[in-house]
């Protein structure tokens, strides 16, 4: 029975858009409720140092909190904190009952999201989005890709990509070859997302940087097998996608990066977001702004002498900005230098094998999404660093 209570939970955590209490958010809170019972059923006193951080952190933006307007836009923010912190602590008890991810389990998960997106891609783009907030936005354009079981195409991709780092950490590459291929599949020819193609290629390449420092002759090798995977998805792929957004951008970043900015809305919005978040910070003296801040600084920012750089990020405008599109990036701008609680906590879950090449990779690309439009209140953030916490941990006491 607490097995099968278990994967229920784990369920929700890699489905987390399922729109069931239908509260008007992308993200659903569906895994965060079905965490208490790992956490009531297998509660342990001796707590990691990650999720020490992570419940201090909480504590923190209840204070501040306390201090500002109580609405639902601030609920929803601090539910970001309630969910890293829960998520994180119910996988890692959870692991401690189960052992192992179930292959079967994470073949099928796998299996779901392939299956919605190519209905959604060669059948019916609507497919199944009737189970969520917004019903799919943007997958009737010819430009983008489809969303399969998520909200938006970039998020799908990032779910493979998410997905595809779980296989990693869980399994040897001669069981799961096929499960990364289905994903990479998923990732270009299905999601189609920009954003989370860029995500993955900053990624390995921060990853194969960091390899380099550490005079890792092993580098060099991952370095020509990503730059001929690279060539051959590209020739494989061109005569299909060249229309596609994601080429376009692909060619607007290496024909003139800079402007790469105000190449296209999203992308532009997304770097936005990281940029004036952390500009926050430094403008507030590193102090914390509390929630519902941000329209307020940005209109402020609209009115202020333009940089080249300014320029760009601001090249398309809106008028209201009722939440922070960057996972990392509105925790450092409601919280202010004690927000890097939270990076810090992700870097402690992977800290005994942080320098192992699944972990090193997983960790940096981790950061890298919470970068982009995705909250820390999707479980599947919680999962992965849940897992890692436990899988790092078991291997240190091996």
């Amino acid at each position: 029975m607490k097995k099968l209570l278990i994967y229920c939970f784990f369920f929700f955590c890699f489905f987390p858009f399922l729109d069931f209490l239908k509260l008007g958010t992308d993200t659903q809170p569906n895994a965060l409720l079905f965490s208490v019972i790992p956490i009531a059923f297998f509660f342990r006193r001796k707590l990691p140092l990650s999720i020490l951080l992570f419940g201090i952190t909480l504590v923190i933006a209840l204070i501040v909190l306390c201090f500002g307007n109580i609405n639902f836009n601030s609920l929803r923010d601090v539910a970001n904190y309630f969910s890293i912190l829960l998520v994180t602590w119910a996988t890692y008890l959870s692991f401690h009952q189960i052992k192992r991810l179930s292959f079967g389990f994470y073949a099928a998960v796998n299996g779901i999201w392939l299956v919605i997106g190519m209905v959604q891609t060669y059948l019916s783009p609507f497919f199944m989005t009737f189970l969520l907030n917004g019903g799919g936005r943007g997958i009737d354009s010819e430009v983008r890709g489809v969303t399969s079981i998520s909200t938006e195409p970039s998020q799908y991709g990032t779910i493979c990509i998410i997905l595809a780092m779980i296989g990693l950490m869980n399994y040897p590459m001669k069981k799961i070859w096929w499960v990364l291929l289905l994903l990479v599949y998923q990732l270009i020819m299905l999601a189609q997302s920009a954003t989370a193609a860029l995500t993955l290629v900053v990624g390995i390449g921060v990853f194969l940087i960091v390899k380099l420092a550490m005079f890792n002759r092993r580098a060099f090798s991952y370095g020509f097998i990503v730059l001929a995977l690279g060539f051959v998805t590209y020739k494989a792929t061109y005569e299909t996608l060249k229309d596609q957004r994601i080429y376009n951008l692909a060619e607007e970043l290496v024909e003139n990066p800079v402007l790469f900015l105000a190449a296209d809305g999203s992308v532009s919005e997304r770097f936005m977001f990281v940029f004036y978040s952390f500009k926050g910070m430094v403008d507030n003296h590193f102090l914390p702004r509390g929630y519902n801040k941000f329209n307020t600084y940005m209109q402020e920012q609209f009115r202020l002498p333009k940089t080249e750089l300014t320029e760009l990020l601001l090249y398309f405008t809106r008028d209201d900005y009722t939440r922070i599109l960057s996972g990392i990036g509105s925790v450092i701008f409601q919280l202010g230098i004690l927000g890097f609680l939270i990076p810090l906590g992700i870097v402690f879950c992977f800290r005994s094998k942080l320098f192992d090449d699944v972990y090193l990779f997983t960790c940096i690309t981790l950061l890298l999404i919470l970068l982009t439009a995705f909250p820390l209140m999707t479980a599947i953030v919680g999962f992965l660093l849940g897992n890692a916490l436990y899988l790092t941990r078991k291997s240190n006491r091996a």
